[in-house]
């Protein structure tokens, strides 16, 4: 089904009008679901044009879509939803190709190096004879959620999405276990600490705080087995990153009490594990703004928001013993800024 539609961008609400359109245009009733989007001016000319996730409850977020959206402007949508099983004709050879392709972006990724998901995408295209742009899309997609099911981290830009077949799953295993040096890479890059972490008392809480993630995709019947992560040695190169991570959420958590006009409570704030170690099970203690005590465990990784993180026996006790109090704060995308351009 394509849907083709007008709209009028209202001051303030741009992202959020073609999302609500979207939705009832379609028919969307599920979280997280991919639409391919097409965005025109009112005079014609093409702004955006790519899978974006749409999920419940929230907005299309990308400045790839909001640069050109301004208050008052007419714009004209054409929304679709890829076909989750237009992709079972592949063959084997295209992907193998479009595995390949992927990981050429994940490497840059991981050294902070800048890509293009367009240009990876368009010299794909020449490689595939019956394969269109939105399909490609959609199989990047498959392959974060193949890697998410691995336990591994995935290309930020392509949000996990299941239904994939048996042949993806398996050829990106091959391709992994033919490289035991890009699995390493890939546990230990996302692990190693930030040269400039971000600076938390830069920020409000409630300016990046995310709703949790919607649980890993379906893999449509197609069975993948976790990589082997050493999760010791993984820990031994994330220690640097998560002690990153809880200094940013100290900031962050004075920074808001600050901000309440709560400064007896901000003085307060502690960094727990530097003074008992992992021995409490949490890492900062903190405080409501009415006064109450919470207990906060940092997760911080450099991956997306999917990306697996370990968590001790310990700290899930702690975890079921001090529920009322006991708060996450997971980490993500810890980088001064993203690899990828549209």
């Amino acid at each position: 089904m394509v849907a083709k539609f007008e709209i009028d961008v209202q001051k303030h609400s741009a992202r959020f009008s073609i999302h609500t359109a979207i939705r009832t245009q379609l028919g969307l009733s599920g979280n997280n679901d991919l639409v391919h989007l097409v965005i025109k001016s009112h005079d014609g000319v093409e702004v955006f044009r790519g899978i974006k996730p749409i999920s419940s409850g929230s907005e299309i977020y990308g400045s790839d879509i909001s640069k050109s959206l301004k208050p008052g402007v007419h714009i004209i949508v054409e929304a679709s939803v890829p076909a989750a099983g237009q992709e079972q004709d592949w063959t084997t050879d295209e992907v193998t190709a479009v595995v390949a392709d992927y990981f050429a972006m994940l490497k840059d990724e991981l050294l902070g190096k800048a890509y293009s998901k367009t240009v990876h995408r368009q010299a794909l295209l020449k490689l595939l004879a019956n394969c269109s742009g939105p399909a490609v899309e959609f199989k990047y997609c498959n392959i974060s959620a193949v890697l998410q099911g691995m336990g591994l981290t995935y290309v930020a830009g392509y949000k996990p999405r299941g239904n994939y077949q048996a042949l993806l799953a398996e050829e990106v295993r091959k391709f992994l276990f033919a490289r035991p040096e890009l699995r390493k890479q890939i546990v230990e890059n996302d692990a190693t600490p930030v040269d400039s972490p971000p600076d938390g008392s830069l920020f409000k809480l409630q300016d990046i705080e995310m709703p949790p993630p919607p649980p890993p995709p379906n893999a449509g019947g197609s069975t993948v087995k976790p990589a082997k992560v050493d999760w010791s040695e993984a820990n031994a190169y994330s220690r640097k990153l998560g002690e990153q991570g809880e200094q940013f959420v100290l900031d962050l958590e004075r920074r808001r009490l600050r901000d309440a006009g709560r400064l007896d409570l901000e003085a307060k704030v502690e960094l727990i594990s530097n003074a008992q170690g992992d021995g409490a099970g949490y890492d900062l203690r903190s405080f409501e703004e009415a006064g109450a005590e919470v207990f906060i465990e940092v997760k911080t990784t450099k991956g997306p928001i999917g990306t697996p993180f370990y968590v001790t026996e310990n700290e899930r006790l702690c975890s079921v013993r001090h529920a009322v109090k006991y708060r996450l704060y997971r980490v993500f995308q810890f980088r001064r800024r993203r690899s990828y351009t549209d």
